[in-house]
């Protein structure tokens, strides 16, 4: 928690690059195989499913900074007939080209977005690209094909996977 309370903090102050935030997320698995808390060869996109969806529920640095630069680029571009600093700060951003002022670009190409890009649209499309990857695995694969069938109750294989048999 305090970990992502600083990453929250810094997102759109510190110039970081998306490379950055893969490392970020790279270095987080590392210290949970080191302590023994996610495996090697487990899927690591599961990691960052919340337990709803037979996830583990870890916020991925890189979809947060995602959101956060698209909601503070919104925030400026919305404002910024209003405020002459917001303006500002959005003109320098620009003029630098930030990946803040490239946050709607790079989220289009990277997902495939078309028209307006909002929380909810990003959201689905981030947990879309997650599902993506862990039906082409073929352990993992199943168990999302499994999701699928009228028998299988998620919330209640949450429910069992979080509280056990108790």
């Amino acid at each position: 928690e305090h970990a992502i309370s600083v990453i929250n903090y810094h997102i759109g102050l510190l110039k970081l690059e998306p490379a950055d935030f893969e490392s970020l997320d790279l270095e987080i698995r590392q210290v949970l195989i080191k302590h023994h808390i996610h495996l090697q060869p487990a899927c690591k996109e599961r990691l960052y499913l919340p337990w709803k969806d037979l996830g583990k529920g870890l916020v991925s640095i890189e979809h947060r900074s995602e959101s956060m630069l698209l909601n503070m680029y919104s925030s400026l571009w919305g404002s910024r007939n209003s405020s002459l600093r917001r303006a500002a700060i959005l003109k320098v951003e620009e003029e630098t080209k930030s990946h803040l002022s490239q946050i709607l670009g790079y989220l289009k190409t990277k997902y495939g977005l078309e028209g307006i890009i909002t929380q909810k649209m990003l959201l689905e499309s981030q947990r879309g690209k997650l599902y993506n990857e862990i039906k082409t695995r073929t352990t993992h694969g199943k168990l999302l094909k499994a999701r699928d069938h009228e028998i299988v109750s998620i919330n209640g294989s949450s429910t069992w996977l979080f509280k056990g048999n108790n």
